[in-house]
């Protein structure tokens, strides 16, 4: 993914839908390749927040980090989530530790 990180930014909402929704495809071969390619998703996410806050700021990189941290607060929000969307969004909360230090420090 990290080859790939400056196009991921650039569609990082259809990215993550289009990920999500394998993640919870009814296929279990598809639903372990979609949830472990939405870790990997949000980790490379989360990492450029931080490579690109540090050499100058982004207001793009702002509606990118209020968009992922809207999506985990719905997930854990709603009352029909199961286990695996809980796994995600507490997971992404995780991811964005270090993007949230920065962006909520401010």
């Amino acid at each position: 993914a990290a080859q790939f990180s400056e196009y991921l930014m650039n569609d990082y909402e259809d990215m993550y839908r289009k990920l999500y929704q394998w993640s919870q495809h009814p296929n279990r071969d598809v639903k372990q390749a979609g949830y472990a390619a939405l870790e990997s998703f949000l980790k490379q996410i989360a990492d450029m927040l931080v490579t690109r806050q540090e050499s100058g700021d982004n207001k793009a990189d702002i509606a990118v980090f209020k968009f992922f941290i809207c999506e985990f607060r719905s997930i854990i929000d709603t009352t029909e989530a199961g286990t695996r969307e809980m796994s995600i969004a507490v997971r992404g909360y995780g991811f964005f530790a270090a993007p949230c230090k920065m962006f909520l420090s401010e």
